[in-house]
C-alpha cells in the first residue's frame, strides 16, 4: 500500500511542478508553467504554512504553453517569476500570461 501512496505523491508532484510550473525555490513560489498548447490557462489557490493565500491565474491566450512574457502580483507588474508568499490573513493574487518568447520574463530554473 505504501508503494501506491508514493506513487501517487509523486504523480501530484510531477503534475504541480512539471505541468503547472510551481515549485518552491529559496522560500518563495517559482511560477514556470509548461502547459499542453491546447489549454486555455489555470487557476490555484496556495494556503501557505504561515497563514497566507495565494491566487494564481495563468492564462495561455497564445497557445504557447509556456514562456511567461507577463506577471502581475496585486496589480503590479514584476520582471522575475519568483513570488514571495504573503503574511498570514492576507492575500496576493498573481497572474500570469504565457506567450512568445520576444518579451519573455527570463525563467530562471
Amino acid at each position: 500500500m505504501d508503494l501506491v501512496h508514493g506513487f501517487g505523491a509523486w504523480t501530484y508532484r510531477a503534475a504541480v511542478e512539471g505541468l503547472l510550473g510551481l515549485s518552491l525555490r529559496d522560500g518563495m513560489l517559482q511560477i514556470a508553467p509548461s502547459l499542453p498548447p491546447s489549454w486555455p490557462g489555470y487557476s490555484a489557490t496556495l494556503r501557505t504554512k504561515g497563514g497566507g493565500t495565494l491566487e494564481v491565474e495563468v492564462e495561455n491566450p497564445d497557445h504557447t504553453g509556456r514562456d511567461v512574457v507577463e506577471m502581475r502580483i496585486d496589480g503590479k507588474s514584476v520582471s522575475d517569476d519568483l513570488v514571495a508568499f504573503p503574511p498570514r490573513g492576507s492575500v496576493s493574487r498573481v497572474h500570469v500570461r504565457l506567450g512568445r518568447k520576444s518579451g519573455s520574463i527570463a525563467n530562471s530554473a
